[in-house]
């Protein structure tokens, strides 16, 4: 592999991993929601770690329903012919076209292309083709709802989404997806990791579908929609970490991407302990829903 796109990926890495991450696989100093336990080293399991909010618009049109099928929403573009070609090209043929014609305007009209000006340039293709990202959205048509929950029907509700990404989390998975990319990025990818990776895209993708096919209390419905829209992004953002070899942009666009929505993750993760608390749900600290106790606080 190419040295400058292995210290590339490498740094953007270490970045999303500074800015904290809500794994379904192996992390350490997180809610175990395995045990009910706070920032305790743990080898495995499912585990939730709240960080800072995002400014992102998260919640919003989560519920355009228009040209839904089975609680989907996607969305249909018309290019020319010519933009046709250029979109069928990979994300990393596509930047290299975006940055030499960028590069070749900014010449010809004079400008110095000094070491910042490219790193500059190299920034702002790679931010807006992860804009461009395409992903499945989830309105939540096919949820059962509760119009006026029971205080118990709440906390059968809390402990049951809990329960969800516990039962759909990777059961063999030693490593996390940012320590995993780390290591190929430095070794070379072999079966095993790209398997793990696979198995935690899965894992992912699989809570975010199944969670828009719960009953759940009327007023739960846009943080549920919310939850199973990033569940499914972030499905999406490693399965493409995977192609790191062979379309490096591509993983590195993804790696950005999956940075801010680790990040929405945590956000509603905390807006479910706010929702549960205001609620007056109180979980003991057996019960699977007792980590929306620690992430209320």
């Amino acid at each position: 592999m190419n040295p400058t796109y292995k210290k590339i990926i490498v740094g953007v890495v270490v970045l999303a991993a500074v800015a904290g991450t809500v794994m379904l696989g192996y992390t350490s100093k997180s809610i175990d929601l395995g045990n009910g336990t706070e920032n305790g080293e743990v080898s495995g399991g499912v585990q939730i770690q709240a960080v800072s909010s995002s400014n992102s618009d998260l919640f919003k049109d989560t519920f355009n329903t228009s040209g839904t099928e089975n609680g989907i929403s996607t969305t249909e573009s018309k290019v020319s012919e010519a933009e046709k070609s250029f979109e069928q090209r990979n994300l990393t043929d596509r930047i290299s076209i975006d940055l030499f014609a960028k590069y070749l305007f900014l010449k010809n009209n004079g400008q110095e292309i000094t070491p910042e000006v490219q790193e500059s340039l190299v920034k702002n293709v790679i931010e807006e083709n992860t804009q461009k990202i395409e992903y499945i959205t989830y309105t939540g048509a096919n949820l059962g709802l509760i119009s006026a929950p029971t205080t118990e029907q709440l906390k059968t509700y809390g402990n049951a989404l809990i329960t969800l990404v516990i039962e759909n989390s990777p059961k063999d998975s030693s490593q996390n997806e940012l320590t995993l990319l780390a290591t190929m990025a430095e070794s070379g990818a072999n079966s095993e990791n790209l398997a793990q990776l696979k198995a935690i895209s899965t894992a992912y993708t699989t809570v975010g579908q199944k969670l828009v096919k719960m009953t759940i209390p009327s007023d739960a419905k846009p943080l549920q929609v919310a939850l199973a829209n990033v569940a499914g992004r972030i499905g999406v953002n490693i399965a493409n970490f995977t192609v790191f070899e062979t379309a490096p942009v591509t993983s590195i666009a993804h790696v950005s991407a999956y940075d801010q929505n680790v990040t929405d993750l945590n956000t509603v993760l905390k807006s479910f302990g706010a929702y549960f608390a205001k609620k007056g749900v109180v979980f003991s600290t057996k019960e699977p829903g007792y980590a929306f106790t620690l992430l209320g606080q």
